[in-house]
């Protein structure tokens, strides 16, 4: 043979070779996974059965101390001599005390003995029966059914053993004693008693929700601010001042806005709220007044006839038409200085200076606004020296205040007082 045969012989050899381990390496990996699965799932077995034995042997020493507890309370409230006291057996006592022979009638002595030899010999096998480990469920019924007869003071008191072996025959027309028919009076007594006090208690009747009368609001629980979210002037102090910065002016809301029928769940009637002028600065550029839910001038200056009506401190009045309505005898023109407002004693000062207190006030009920120098005209008393104007009766309103000039300014609050509706609060 040629050198090229043999070599191509070898390698189908070698071919098939390799073929025949492969196909063996595959069987024995199968083999290896189902023997891999199968110790899996027995460790899984395993597992669970060890946490069920773990459990089991849980609950029967709970079961025994249980069982042990019962008993040791038994021995005490028998050595106590709990309720029967005198006629407490032991196991073969109460097994060979006859329990149907009347009391003067004495037996003779044959037989006693001959009764006594059969009664013995019927029981033994019921002992021997009865004596095989019961259950530790079964043996800690028998002793909450023992405790119960023993809280309740019968004479016939026996243990678990004593009562499987005690003689079943005793008659049932034996009546109890007059003290436990007196206590079983009075506990009944006792227990209906309580049952018609509980019954004789009368039952709160069912408020309806709107019947109940509303909580009454107090002043001192109502707080007004100045507008947190203005674009230029700031609220400091927990909103009780407003700070201009240098050459930006505009008009703050303080407060909210209210009316008397809308937008009034306090019930108010009306407010006041007092300012204090000490760091205004020049009194030409600072006014006070009221302004409307369509006011939209709050950046910048304020020149009236845009929802809102202002006085300024030299008495000069911003008036918007077909919204603010003038009082009878008070007519003020717009952009034009009122002098019956200024000081009689200075009219240079003006309707107010820095330092002095302005008041505004809202009054919802009456639909009229009013400003007053509270330092020279204490609560407005001069009917003539307070700005006066009938708010709109369609839009809700707010107290406002204008800060103008180039330099910095600092208003603060210095009182708020609120009035309720007195025929809404009743």
């Amino acid at each position: 043979m040629s050198s090229k045969k043999k070599t191509a012989k070898k390698g189908k050899g070698d071919k098939k070779g390799t073929a025949k381990k492969g196909k063996g390496k595959g069987k024995k990996n199968e083999e290896i996974e189902e023997l891999r699965t199968m110790l899996e799932a027995l460790k899984k077995e395993m597992d669970s059965m060890h946490k069920t034995i773990k459990k089991q042997g849980k609950r029967i020493t709970s079961l025994e101390t249980e069982n042990k507890r019962m008993k040791k309370n038994i021995q005490k409230m028998q050595l106590n001599g709990g309720g029967g006291g005198d006629n407490l057996l032991s196991p073969r006592e109460s097994s060979t005390a006859p329990s149907n022979i009347p009391s003067d009638i004495e037996p003779s002595d044959t037989e006693s003995k001959d009764n006594d030899d059969s009664k013995l010999n019927e029981k033994e096998p019921a002992k021997k029966k009865e004596d095989k480990p019961k259950p530790v469920e079964e043996e800690i019924e028998q002793n909450q059914n023992v405790k119960q007869k023993i809280l309740s003071g019968g004479d016939n008191l026996l243990s678990p053993r004593e009562s499987s072996t005690a003689p079943s025959n005793i008659p049932s027309d034996i009546e109890p004693s007059d003290t436990e028919s007196k206590d079983n009076d009075d506990s009944k007594l006792n227990e209906k008693e309580s049952a018609k006090k509980k019954e004789d208690k009368p039952k709160p009747k069912p408020v309806a929700r709107r019947n109940r009368a509303k909580p009454k609001r107090k002043a001192e629980d109502i707080k007004f601010t100045f507008d947190m979210s203005h674009q230029k002037i700031k609220a400091v102090e927990n909103g009780m001042a407003a700070l201009k910065p240098k050459t930006y002016g505009g008009t703050i809301r303080f407060g909210r806005f209210t009316h008397f029928t809308k937008n009034n769940n306090d019930n108010l009637a009306s407010f006041i709220i007092t300012f204090d002028t000490r760091s205004i600065g020049s009194n030409s550029s600072t006014a006070f007044g009221w302004a409307t839910t369509s006011f939209s001038g709050w950046v910048g200056s304020n020149f009236g006839q845009n929802n809102s009506c202002v006085v300024k401190g030299n008495a000069q009045v911003l008036w918007t038409d077909k919204v603010y309505k003038y009082v009878d005898g008070k007519e003020y023109k717009h952009k034009q200085m009122c002098n019956d407002l200024k000081a009689a004693d200075n009219p240079k000062d003006g309707f107010f200076k820095e330092g002095q207190d302005v008041s505004v006030q809202i009054d919802l009920k009456n639909k009229i606004g009013r400003v007053w120098n509270e330092t020279l005209n204490k609560d407005g008393e001069d009917k003539t020296k307070v700005f006066e104007a009938i708010l709109p009766d369609d839009y809700e309103i707010c107290v406002c205040v204008y800060m103008g000039g180039a330099a910095k300014k600092r208003l603060t609050v210095k009182d708020q007082k609120f009035k309720f509706d007195e025929e809404e609060a009743e």
